[in-house]
């Protein structure tokens, strides 16, 4: 992936001075197990970040934390470091929680506006229609466009000229 692909309008291609392309790779324990078996901090990370998400239902995100790294291994390389920074990776992973959380309400709100605004544009859609048959029924009766226009006006709630609009639509539509 480059940086110039993503959403960044100050980045893309041939504003910068470097153009960084990346590989993302899934370390999620069981996933890659081939780098992941060469790279033994990535394989104890990789355990770690399992833990945790195995005890975070039960026990919250700080307090899965602790208990991951308190049943790490001994033999894991990156276990005394973890111990004695307890609580800044307690703190980090919390921190971590806390911003996919706010990402994940972001995100349920953009898509409950989306679908707000569909609804709308539907039922817009759907009067539009009703108001165009109305006017079809209406002409094929032999009503006149002035009496079609001040029904519209009056049962639709809408302009004088909103009404010749939709009148004239038909109409036009009809030749």
């Amino acid at each position: 992936m480059a940086i110039s692909s993503r959403s960044f309008p100050e980045y893309q291609k041939g504003n910068g001075d470097v153009e960084v392309k990346v590989r993302m790779l899934n370390i999620n324990y069981g996933h890659n197990k081939r780098l992941i078996q060469e790279c033994s901090p990535l394989k104890e990370y990789s355990w770690l970040i399992d833990r945790i998400r195995k005890y975070n239902s039960e026990l919250g995100i700080e307090k899965a934390t602790i208990r991951a790294i308190r049943e790490m291994p001994s033999s894991f390389e990156i276990k005394n470091f973890l111990v004695s920074h307890m609580s800044e990776v307690a703190d980090m992973m919390l921190a971590e929680d806390q911003e996919i959380n706010a990402l994940e309400l972001v995100g349920n709100a953009r898509e409950k506006r989306g679908i707000e605004k569909g609804i709308e544009k539907g039922i817009e859609q759907g009067i539009k229609q009703g108001i165009e048959a109305f006017i079809e029924d209406k002409l094929e009766d032999g009503i006149s466009t002035d009496i079609i226009k001040r029904k519209l006006c009056k049962r639709f709630e809408i302009s004088e000229e909103k009404a010749d609009e939709y009148i004239n639509k038909v109409v036009n539509k009809t030749k």
